[in-house]
């Protein structure tokens, strides 16, 4: 298999070189539940949002991502 001059030896591939924001919880209720989710979190006084918290782990952090962190 012919290798294309972008590769570089070592590498394994596929990579993932970007993304957005952290993977979506299992059990979310799909795209809409995750949003949701983002709404609560933003609303401390939300009914729930403590059990949203208890839930996740305080150190979620939506807005977080590396692509390091991506398995193939």
């Amino acid at each position: 298999m012919k290798k294309s001059f972008l590769e570089k030896k070592g590498t394994k591939y596929p990579i993932c070189t970007a993304g957005k924001r952290a993977a979506v919880p299992e059990d979310i209720g799909g795209i809409l539940g995750y949003e949701d989710m983002l709404e609560i979190l933003k609303d401390p006084e939300h009914e729930e949002y403590e059990d949203t918290i208890l839930w996740l782990g305080k150190d979620f952090d939506p807005e977080y991502f590396d692509p390091k962190d991506v398995s193939f």
